[in-house]
């Protein structure tokens, strides 16, 4: 039994990206795109592979393989697997910002609910997560809600536990 599967591809962009990460997979190997393309069930016109193939090769992305004559068989290199992984890297860090923004958003919310309204604080740290590292981040988490504790307008349990919510480790 042989399994195809659907993949949602439309745009040349959309193409051009799935070549690619496809290929880093078999990295030392050469594929036809027009072979790609009828496996994985995406539709392309008459010139669309060898035109695909072409442009990756003027970029830098993929390298041809002279002995053979189709002229859409290529291999990606270096660069085109480096442009993948740098793509996939920013995916990732949007996705982990993502889910720290609504991390805070969570907790203003539930530190409203208590009564404690301290938009400022955490919409600073909230701008301030996607430009200084995770260490730096979390320092200065800490420092604004020891600072809150101590001014007594958060209990230390509360401040403990925003902590605990935002960076998911303790504090002492």
């Amino acid at each position: 039994m042989r399994i195809r599967w659907i993949v949602e591809v439309s745009s040349l962009f959309q193409k051009k990206e799935f070549i690619l990460k496809l290929n880093i997979l078999h990295s030392d190997d050469f594929f036809s795109v027009e072979r790609i393309f009828e496996v994985s069930n995406i539709d392309f016109t008459f010139f669309e592979s060898e035109e695909l193939a072409s442009d990756l090769c003027e970029r830098g992305y993929a390298v041809r393989q002279e002995r053979y004559d189709i002229p859409d068989v290529i291999r990606i290199t270096i660069k085109g697997a480096g442009y993948i992984e740098r793509k996939v890297k920013r995916k990732q860090e949007q996705r982990i910002n993502n889910e720290i923004d609504e991390k805070i958003d969570l907790v203003l919310s539930q530190l409203t609910k208590l009564g404690y309204g301290h938009e400022i604080v955490f919409n600073e740290l909230k701008s301030l997560h996607t430009t200084l590292s995770k260490k730096s981040w979390s320092q200065l988490l800490k420092g604004k809600l020891i600072d809150l504790a101590l001014d007594k307008v958060l209990s230390i349990e509360v401040a403990k536990s925003v902590y605990e919510q935002l960076t998911d480790s303790g504090i002492n």
